[in-house]
């Protein structure tokens, strides 16, 4: 037996077999398509590392699903201001205002109350002192209160968010919804002191569906994914992510009126980043 040439023959065999087994380890963690098999940790850039390389830390959980949406034409309500006036003015002497001849609100020499040209309702109270805090529960329940006198149900609303201000202060944040899903555009913010309400923005809203336009959204993670260098600029100092929200944006103070299905990214100061659900383009902040 020629030994020197079936020692190359094995050591041939050797050669081809590692090469095989590499080949093998290769493919396996990254496919033919460039993405990293994510099911071998440690291989892969997670989407909360991506996150936190542009100095935000993920506090929630980020939503799987792209429901098939349609955009919805947007029709303002008009609530009758006078039914405000028991709640917001009791007693008071009020003067009608008027911008361009028409009415427009009231004001006393305690508050003012004002329909402004796009249909936002705005109160301000001019003077009072905070001295105790307002619990969330004594804020949302004048929220309803308020609401009810603006014509509308607590069904058809969705509770938001609540934060503590300074000096005693609350604010309630409702928003309106279509089939559950919240209209970012629209709803009411209310603050709330010991006193009462101090002051109110509130748009109301009315939604129909163009259902020929129905389509899937993309998901949550790859529209934030694919913006991860601008939500970087524009997400908060040491950001967390405390929500990630489906709802309906569009800019109605810029006469909009229809609106499309959006990502709402909410931070935990209560800023939030809103990302078209179609295009993937950042819509709030423009």
């Amino acid at each position: 037996m020629n030994w020197s040439r079936a020692k190359t023959i094995l050591i041939l065999c050797f050669l081809a077999g590692n090469l095989l087994l590499g080949y093998q380890f290769l493919t396996e963690i990254r496919p033919a398509d460039g993405v990293i098999n994510s099911d071998r940790p440690g291989l892969q850039v997670s989407f909360e590392e991506k996150l936190w390389d542009v100095g935000i830390e993920l506090g929630t959980e980020m939503p799987e699903g792209t429901p098939r949406l349609a955009p919805l034409e947007l029709l303002k309500g008009e609530p009758d201001l006078e039914r405000l006036l028991p709640v917001l003015f009791e007693d008071e002497d009020l003067t009608p205002i008027t911008i361009g001849g028409l009415p427009a609100g009231f004001r006393s020499e305690s508050a003012i109350l004002l329909r402004s040209t796009e249909g936002t309702i705005r109160y301000q109270r001019l003077d009072g002192e905070m001295e105790n805090n307002v619990t969330e529960a004594i804020a949302v329940a004048r929220a309803h209160e308020l609401l009810a006198y603006l014509g509308r149900q607590p069904e058809e609303m969705i509770q938001d968010w609540t934060s503590q201000l300074e000096e005693g202060r609350r604010i309630v944040r409702f928003l309106e919804h279509h089939d559950g899903r919240p209209l970012f555009s629209g709803g009411m913010g209310m603050t709330v002191d010991d006193e009462g309400i101090l002051e109110f923005n509130f748009l109301p809203l009315q939604a129909r569906e163009r259902s020929e336009e129905v389509r899937a959204v993309l998901p949550a993670k790859q529209v934030t994914t694919a913006n991860l260098s601008r939500i970087g600029q524009l997400a908060p100092e040491e950001a967390s992510l405390v929500e990630v929200t489906l709802g309906y944006f569009g800019d109605v103070a810029e006469g909009t009126t229809t609106v499309e299905p959006a990502w709402r990214l909410r931070f935990h100061d209560d800023t939030f980043i809103i990302i078209n659900a179609f295009s993937g383009v950042i819509k709030w902040p423009a």
